[in-house]
């Protein structure tokens, strides 16, 4: 995956998440497994 992809990928889950779409978003989360994921849902629950 290139870097402009997984960028654009863990804001996608971000928005997902304020939006209240939890299981879309893990969805995404789970086809792009990293540390980083974590932190983003981390961030979006503040």
């Amino acid at each position: 995956m290139t870097k402009p992809e997984y960028i654009y990928g863990m804001n996608s889950v971000a928005e997902m998440l304020r939006r209240g779409k939890r299981k879309i978003a893990k969805i995404l989360v789970s086809k792009n497994e990293s540390a980083r994921a974590n932190e983003i849902f981390r961030i979006a629950r503040h």
